[in-house]
């Protein structure tokens, strides 16, 4: 072996560098093969229903905080700067002027409710249990999305294995009708068996053809489930053929619905609501009831106008003294002057404050409030039917899904056995075929039962092992692994 040279090597470490760099995104170019987990989660992320129900239920938890919120005092700043142009009125006088002038107000206020019949804390649950509701609403949302997806993958793993099947069928057709040929040549059989045999291939081919695109049709609506453009090179992981069967789930109807009440959401969900109306129907109570709020608030202002007023002491003549009138008669006299007013000043001078107690009675309002009360019982009693109705629902659904169940199973027992059969005697009609005794007709009749047997076994096996998946999913499987 020739070692590179100086130069030679220089370049192999290059371009080794350079493949290393390379290969993460080589390897993203190749095809992704998509487990069953990888198929629900893609579906879970892209499903837009899921998502707006999603965004809807974040509505519900900023209700949540904001109802939290309400039941702490409130505080505003407010500040209103006027300028008055023309005739107005001199906030300090009260006096008609005509001078332009600006005048600034600011102002701090609160107010806390300190009675309102627990309106507030009945609101806070009220959106609580909405909010709760909505997390339900979307697990189950994704449970039902999930059991679709798992439903769409068998089936494209059973269309993978009927195309394999009808390939099966064309190799041993194949075989065939190289044996047929070999007779034909020196006599044994005529040409007509031949053609035979060689019709059935080309059947065979076209049923591998049609299998071929009820595969891509499966694969279709896995796609489209998970929301995903279509795209050719689209795969999926399938499982071990020689993986065992599930056995089948022999709790009785009535232990496997304790189960699922207990840790599937639909239930929960319901009860959940009902809880909610009844926090509702609290809230609308609350309605009639008088509101006490207290309040506070601090004020001050100011005016281009204000001044500031001077009082000083000068010496003044009053008069002249009545026997001398040449003297005059000299007094303190207080004069008055004004200076500007700073804004700081007034703001200080004129700050105030003041608390309020507040009381709201309810005492004619068009029989709203009462009309409210009595939507908000209805809407209890439609809660708690509507509570019953899910119930039933899953009990039914769970009664539904042991009797699928034990159906496909069954179904699937009978087809293994049938298929037991049809394949002895596929196999001893293919012996009987080249020794002569038996006809192309009965081996194409044995050939074509023995397959039919296989696809109806095939079906029937995924039909159960879904079946059971979701029987066990009541039971509290993951759908996720």
């Amino acid at each position: 072996m020739k070692y590179p040279g100086k130069y030679h090597f220089g370049s192999f470490i290059m371009e080794l560098a350079f493949l290393v760099v390379l290969s993460p995104y080589v390897s993203l170019a190749q095809n992704k093969i998509w487990t069953l987990n990888d198929c629900i989660k893609e579906a879970l992320d892209k499903n837009i229903t899921l998502n707006e129900s999603e965004i809807n239920n974040e509505m519900n938890a900023i209700n949540y905080s904001q109802s939290k919120a309400n039941i702490y005092p409130n505080l505003n700043f407010t500040d209103a700067h006027n300028l008055y142009f023309g005739r107005s009125i001199n906030p300090l006088s009260g006096q008609y002027i005509k001078e332009n002038s600006s005048a600034n107000s600011p102002a701090l206020s609160s107010t806390v409710t300190l009675f309102n019949g627990s309106r507030n804390f009945n609101l806070i649950n009220e959106n609580k249990l909405s909010y709760k509701a909505g997390t339900l609403d979307i697990e189950k949302m994704k449970n039902d999305l999930a059991l679709s997806v798992i439903a769409d993958y068998l089936q494209v793993i059973y269309e993978y294995e009927a195309v394999d099947i009808a390939q099966y069928q064309i190799n041993a057709t194949m075989e065939q009708v190289n044996y047929t040929r070999k007779y034909v040549l020196v006599g044994n059989k005529p040409p007509s068996a031949l053609y035979q045999i060689q019709a059935q291939l080309a059947s065979e081919k076209a049923s591998k053809t049609n299998a071929e695109n009820l595969l891509q049709l499966a694969k279709v609506a896995l796609m489209q489930i998970m929301q995903m453009p279509i795209v050719a090179d689209f795969d999926i992981e399938r499982p071990d053929s020689t993986q065992a069967v599930p056995v089948p789930i022999l709790s009785s109807t009535l232990d496997i619905y304790n189960i699922a009440a207990g840790i599937l959401p639909d239930v929960k969900s319901a009860k959940t609501k009902t809880e909610a109306a009844i926090a509702a129907y609290k809230v609308t109570k609350t309605e009639q009831i008088p509101k006490l709020t207290l309040s506070g608030s601090m004020y001050t202002s100011y005016s281009s106008l204000g001044y500031l007023p001077h009082v000083t002491e000068q010496v003044q003549s009053i008069g002249y003294l009545k026997d001398n009138p040449s003297e005059q008669v000299l007094a303190p006299v207080a004069v008055t002057s004004t200076s500007g007013y700073p804004l700081a000043n007034q703001f200080s001078d004129n700050f105030s404050q003041s608390i309020s107690i507040n009381l709201s009675v309810p005492i004619f309002n068009d029989l709203i409030y009462k009309s409210d009360v009595k939507k908000a019982k209805l809407a209890i009693k439609n809660a708690q039917l509507n509570e019953s109705l899910v119930q039933n629902q899953l009990r039914q659904a769970i009664e539904q899904a042991y009797t699928d169940q034990a159906g496909a199973y069954k179904n699937y027992d009978a087809t293994k056995e049938q298929l037991i059969y049809e394949e002895k005697y596929y196999n001893d009609i293919q012996k009987q075929l080249r020794q002569g005794m038996a006809t192309m007709t009965d081996y194409v009749v044995g050939k074509n039962n023995y397959y039919l047997a296989v696809v109806s076994n095939l079906q029937a096996k995924y039909q159960y092992i879904f079946k059971t998946k979701v029987l066990a999913f009541y039971t509290g499987e993951p759908l996720i692994k």
